[in-house]
């Protein structure tokens, strides 16, 4: 679980919530194997596609107990082609991750070292101990209404690809205060799944505009708002044939 230690000041009530759902491009099969080679202490961690026997996953472990991933890792579609690469350090993502289409052009780049650093260094502030209000209203979001913003977490979001090839999916909730400029701070894990879920919910954070922030009674206030995203792999196509039966006849 991806643990940086943030302040958040003071408590809220009626918390406005609302969700996001991100799904992946495609689907990973689940004919794959895990194969781990020993190397000068680390370990070769490869994940094949045993029926169209190519790799969808090439990277190195430090550690198997606890698994530590470390270094450059390759992703691959399910049809071989690059999908994406990146390092780990200590079982996180950090530099920037490249994405692929299917002609191997890069069409995407996450700086998840920014995101890092937008947890560390950017992301706790002292508002005060009465600054933040109950909310009764929300701060908008670049002054139009609040899907806005989960629109642009569902165009921005990428599917982690370890998670994907892992089919781990779930739900990262997390909670930042709209100050009274309208960037956001103070950002903090409520409920998560792993690093690599858990640190792209911040890396959306960190990339987003200011909102319009709250006002009360004309002035600008400091505003707690949660968020749960929810990160779900859909089921493959079934390959079943001949399952349906035609009604005998009378």
């Amino acid at each position: 679980m991806l643990f940086i230690p943030l302040v958040l000041h003071g408590q809220t009530e009626g918390i406005a919530i609302e969700e996001v759902e991100i799904l992946p491009d495609f689907v990973y099969g689940t004919n794959s194997l895990f194969i781990k080679g020993n190397g000068d202490g680390t370990f070769q961690y490869n994940i094949l596609d045993m029926i169209n026997n190519h790799e969808i996953l090439t990277g190195n472990l430090t550690t198997l107990e606890p698994m530590n991933r470390a270094g450059r890792y390759m992703f691959y579609t399910p049809d071989g082609n690059p999908y994406a690469n990146g390092f780990y350090s200590n079982n996180i993502p950090f530099k920037c991750w490249s994405c692929f289409d299917k002609e191997g052009q890069v069409i995407n780049s996450l700086n998840y070292s920014g995101a890092i650093q937008f947890l560390n260094n950017f992301g706790s502030i002292d508002l005060g101990g009465d600054s933040i209000t109950s909310l009764k209203k929300v701060p908008g979001y670049r002054k139009k209404d609040i899907k806005s913003f989960l629109n642009f977490i569902d165009e921005n979001a990428i599917y982690p690809p370890f998670s994907l090839i892992s089919n781990e999916q779930g739900r990262v909730i997390c909670q930042f205060v709209v100050d009274k400029s309208g960037k956001l701070v103070n950002a903090k894990l409520l409920e998560g799944i792993n690093e690599d879920l858990d640190l792209e919910v911040f890396r959306l954070i960190s990339l987003a505009p200011p909102w319009k922030p709250l006002k009360i009674k004309g002035d600008p206030v400091n505003a707690v708002y949660t968020l749960p995203i929810n990160f779900r792999i859909p089921e493959p196509p079934s390959t079943a044939e001949g399952t349906e039966t035609e009604p005998e006849s009378q």
